[in-house]
């Protein structure tokens, strides 16, 4: 069983997400300090001067581990974002394919 020291930092993780479970749209990772401390995901619209994107903002207080789980979480939603409830069976499905994804991989091991 892999342990959390093995996962990585958030560009790791995030660089993994990208090559193996694309979403519809771009995702750009953001770190910063939040008010409460966790972090979440938005869906921005295309406009002039930007496409349409994905941003998940995980707080830059919380320790690299912790991120990385936060990042797993937001990333399911980035393959689910137009589901209903959010946190539902097809959003379970693509959280555990996140998490299979990270812990599974030989070179986390």
């Amino acid at each position: 069983m892999a342990k959390f020291s093995h996962f990585g930092t958030v560009k790791d993780a995030a660089a993994r997400l990208r090559k193996t479970l694309k979403p519809k749209y771009p995702v750009y990772i953001i770190r910063r300090k939040l008010k409460d401390g966790t972090g979440h995901c938005i869906l921005h619209e295309r406009t002039k001067h930007r496409p349409k994107r994905f941003d998940i903002v995980i707080c830059k207080t919380l320790q690299e581990n912790t991120a990385v789980l936060l990042l797993v979480h937001e990333w399911a939603h980035t393959l689910t974002w137009s589901e209903k409830p959010i946190h539902g069976p097809k959003w379970g499905v693509a959280y555990a394919k996140c998490w299979n994804m990270l812990v599974e991989n030989d070179e986390w091991h």
